[in-house]
């Protein structure tokens, strides 16, 4: 049973779902700039 299964029987609605999308690719690009600044201010 897969992630998206599991919600659906939780009877997500498609917006939850979107917003949890959107938070896990906005958390990932948060990380991803923090981290290319990280390794500016090393250099």
């Amino acid at each position: 049973m897969g992630m998206i299964e599991f919600l659906m029987s939780k009877n997500v609605t498609y917006l939850e779902l979107f917003y949890i999308f959107l938070g896990v690719v906005l958390s990932k690009v948060y990380l991803a700039l923090r981290g290319r600044k990280h390794d500016k201010l090393d250099v």
